[in-house]
């Protein structure tokens, strides 16, 4: 099998938003993986608490799609593209492709919703 490797170029704020079709803060409800064209492809189902950005509905379901994922013993690791796992509460930047939602940016379009606590209001931070 052959590697490869990925090249990230570094998105200030302005740029992700400039490049976003949909700015959207919600929690991911599903995933899902297959094949496709050769590779894994994973779907993620993100339900809409606010739209930023863009024309989905808060309480709406949106699909967007990101390289790599498992399906059944496989497992295809794509280095910068971001993961989820259901029940995250996420912002996202979304752009448009051949048809699909991508994450803008790859990993840097997903930003971790921290709730408040007693002592801390809620944070919005960038994925480690």
């Amino acid at each position: 099998m052959a590697a490869q490797a990925t090249v990230l170029k570094g998105l200030s704020l302005e740029r992700l938003c400039e490049r976003s079709s949909h700015i959207l803060r919600g929690r991911v409800i599903a995933t899902r993986s297959s094949w496709q064209a050769g590779r894994i492809r994973t779907a993620v189902t993100f339900e809409v608490d606010e739209t930023l950005q863009g024309a989905a509905r808060p309480g709406s379901r949106v699909t967007f799609w990101r390289l790599g994922g498992r399906v059944g013993k496989v497992v295809q690791l794509v280095q910068g593209a971001p993961r989820f796992r259901p029940g995250e509460s996420l912002l996202l930047f979304l752009h448009a492709r051949a048809g699909r939602l991508f994450v803008t940016g790859m990993v840097q379009g997903r930003f971790i919703i921290q709730p408040a606590t007693a002592s801390q209001p809620a944070r919005v931070l960038p994925t480690a």
